[in-house]
């Protein structure tokens, strides 16, 4: 059975991932950073950077830590010329020639974002505070980036409506070298919006003394505490969780076909 690496942390995303997986045949495995990774440095936003543009450049940062993770595994099992245990994976336009099994390596992120100030994870209770009084009786966005890469052979580089590039095309900075080891790759973008109902500071104040706001982007999760004060969703709702399912299915429908021409 083909294996499809999530480069995650998040127990959501494998869960709504580990519900694709029996009907299209494929097993999860987890490409978590390590505690010498600095995964947040990832997240930085740059100034004046559009809340899009953010999410898909952090999801490829992602998706390029999570193949330096796989190589870095693949090289220590192999004796290959990669990372050793010492030298922990990083963020690169380098992907590593260790990885030379068919592979296929997936990774998301999510922002919140109101007039196109992006909403990161809050820094404390304070800003918990400060995002959800903005979020309160207001519509915003949640994007949510997905990209998927894979060791596969140049003729599969279309799948229904979606097209892929070897990677030495899609990202430029990529060497000759690499691309010509046929790494493919493709992203994809969902985009929702929620409408938050008048958020009381009762209720800011509770919902923070539980905790959940603290590591989620905009300071809350639809599937936690903040359902019963959402008021409409337009969109995509496991989109909105973390993990655009539809999105996601057709970027795996298109690296699984090329799995399988590998096969035959």
């Amino acid at each position: 059975m083909q294996t499809v690496y999530l480069a995650s942390q998040s127990p959501r995303r494998r869960q709504l991932l580990e519900q694709l997986s029996a009907s299209m045949g494929f097993q999860v495995k987890l490409l978590a950073p390590e505690p010498s990774e600095d995964a947040e440095t990832l997240e930085v936003a740059f100034p004046n950077e559009h809340p899009k543009d953010y999410v898909q450049r952090v999801t490829e940062l992602k998706l390029q830590a999570g193949i330096a993770r796989l190589g870095q595994r693949d090289g220590e099992v192999k004796g290959a010329n990669g990372p050793t245990a010492t030298t922990p994976p990083r963020a690169t336009t380098e992907w590593p020639a260790a990885v030379t099994e068919p592979s296929i390596v997936l990774a998301s992120d999510t922002t919140v974002a109101l007039d196109d100030e992006i909403f990161g994870k809050p820094l404390d209770a304070d800003d918990v505070r400060r995002m959800l009084k903005r979020l309160s009786g207001r519509g915003h966005w949640v994007h949510t980036g997905v990209a998927i890469a894979w060791l596969a052979i140049g003729s599969m580089a279309s799948h229904g409506n979606l097209k892929a590039k070897q990677v030495g095309e899609t990202m430029g900075s990529m060497n000759v070298e690499h691309a010509a080891r046929n790494w493919q790759f493709k992203q994809a973008l969902s985009s929702s919006k929620v409408h938050f109902a008048d958020l009381t500071d009762t209720w800011i104040d509770w919902v923070i003394q539980t905790g959940e706001p603290m590591d989620k982007a905009g300071a809350y999760a639809i599937q936690g505490h903040a359902a019963s004060v959402i008021s409409r969703v337009e969109g995509s709702p496991t989109g909105i969780m973390g993990l655009p399912l539809h999105e996601t299915s057709e970027l795996l429908r298109l690296a699984l076909a090329s799995m399988q021409a590998l096969k035959d």
